[in-house]
């Protein structure tokens, strides 16, 4: 089987690379793909890769989801936020996720 690299570049200028399009469908072989982190990349990236029908293994080494969007309580029961508290409008590809999954936007 052989293996392909799409690369994508744009200016600043140019508006068109600022607000990326609908990823295409894929029309070719089902794959079976292990991705690794459960962070906000790897759970987008199972999400459109389940979407176009390939099978999915996502592998973490730590014992939540959710990479640097996610928290986790300390051994005093704080709650610790581990980043993002602000998701800005150039966000787009994180607002058609959440539209996906019924999640309001403001």
């Amino acid at each position: 089987m052989g293996s392909s690299l799409l690369l994508v570049s744009g200016s600043t200028e140019d508006p068109k690379c600022l607000f990326p399009p609908e990823p295409e469908h894929y029309g070719g072989p089902k794959l079976k793909v292990a991705i690794i982190g459960a962070g906000l990349a790897g759970m987008s990236t199972a999400v459109e890769l389940l979407d176009q029908g390939h099978e999915v293994d996502i592998y973490e080494s730590r014992s939540f989801i959710g990479g640097k969007v996610g928290s986790f309580i300390d051994k005093h029961g704080n709650h610790i936020e581990m980043g993002l508290h602000i998701f800005f409008g150039c966000y787009n590809n994180l607002f058609r996720l959440m539209k996906k999954f019924f999640m309001d936007v403001y």
